[in-house]
């Protein structure tokens, strides 16, 4: 089920590949610090080639592309704020006010090379009269949970966070979980399969696949997003905030207690990954950067402990728990490409231990990149 053939899938769009430019919008939407056209162009002269999908012009060129900014506007959770000003600083224990929706800004929670992450709580009429008179306000009588709030300026070489709407409403619109509508990842297909023993290798994988559809559907593949709000230069992409933090934080916490991660929880993190990679990689969308800082962990069991475990397995609420993506700034969506391309390259500069094998020999790759990582 997991291995890769020698001959790399290459990405197959939806249908025909057509180039278009959007331009019913103003230009520093697309792209804030490019020329959105020649770089949309740049995307469209892949045809048939082996292509770097991280170089500078050819990420910004995505945006180019009316089928995506089409997604993003059209996509409820998006907002765009363009007759107000975005907040120029958050800090702890500040109120901020994002078009009309006051958030009291908790902490910050992380940090990274092109953006940072708040703890926020909305604010309702309730919470605003307790933070007047510093008295503490009770979740359950009509508090909001909190979120977490990403905040980025726009750059040239890093997409902005209408990328991540985009592959967040794609990855909804293709495919859904809860219906069983989730088809195989590509390199399941039988044309992506050897040409001897295609049958069986589909039979094969018939009863994991079966079982990775049911188990898909129980979480979400990607944090729930709430609201995007975009301005010119900056955008915020309020988020679920994950009340156990990331896998990372996890393992962390086993090592400073000198204590062994246990098996059994490594064996069910690593098939919750895979797990939540399936409808990303039957979408079409490769991650392109899964490391445990970007592996939130998921509880959405209404009853039971974490550590009751049923005799017969995935009981007592363990259905509902388990990982979920978030940082969508690398990803590729493969059905933006023209058919036949393939990817190169070290994965945007990642580090060598998050690279498979076929971007460290110089080979072409395309889903095996997420699978390693």
């Amino acid at each position: 089920l997991l291995s890769f053939h020698s001959e790399p899938y290459a990405a197959r769009p939806e249908s025909d590949f057509e180039f278009e430019i959007y331009s019913d919008e103003p230009q520093s939407k697309l792209a804030p610090t490019h020329d959105t056209v020649d770089a949309a162009r740049e995307v469209a002269d892949c045809e048939g080639k082996a292509v770097d999908p991280y170089a500078v012009g050819r990420r910004q060129g995505m945006m180019g592309q009316s089928g995506v900014w089409d997604v993003v506007r059209t996509s409820a959770l998006y907002v765009e704020c363009s007759g107000t000003e975005c907040p120029e600083q958050l800090r702890a224990g500040e109120v901020v006010v994002v078009e009309e929706t006051e958030f009291h800004v908790h902490a910050e929670i992380g940090e990274g090379s092109f953006g940072r992450v708040f703890k926020v709580e909305e604010l309702n009429e309730e919470e605003e009269l307790a933070e007047l008179l510093e008295l503490d306000c009770d979740e359950e009588e009509g508090g909001t949970e909190p979120a977490a709030l990403k905040v980025q300026a726009h750059a040239d070489d890093v997409l902005p966070l209408t990328w991540d709407l985009y592959v967040y409403e794609s990855v909804a619109r293709r495919t859904d979980p809860a219906a069983g509508r989730v088809p195989l990842p590509p390199y399941m297909e039988a044309e992506a399969l050897p040409a001897s023993g295609a049958a069986e290798g589909l039979e094969s994988a018939r009863g994991p696949c079966d079982l990775f559809r049911r188990l898909a559907a129980s979480l979400p593949a990607i944090a729930p997003f709430q609201r995007l709000y975009h301005w010119e230069h900056q955008s915020l992409l309020l988020m679920q905030l994950g009340e156990l933090g990331t896998l990372h934080d996890a393992v962390s916490l086993y090592d400073r207690a000198g204590v062994r991660f246990d098996d059994e929880l490594s064996a069910f993190f690593a098939l919750r990954l895979l797990h939540a990679l399936y409808p990303l990689h039957s979408a079409g969308i490769i991650h392109g950067d899964v490391k445990a800082d970007n592996v939130l962990i998921v509880n959405d069991s209404d009853g039971g402990s974490w550590s009751a475990w049923g005799d017969e397995g995935c009981t007592a609420g363990w259905t509902r728990r388990g990982v979920a993506f978030i940082d969508l700034s690398k990803s590729i969506d493969t059905k933006l490409y023209p058919s036949g391309t393939r990817f190169t390259g070290d994965g945007g500069s990642a580090p060598l231990a998050l690279q498979c094998p076929a971007m460290r020999e110089g080979r072409e790759w395309t889903f095996e990149a997420d699978v390693f990582g």
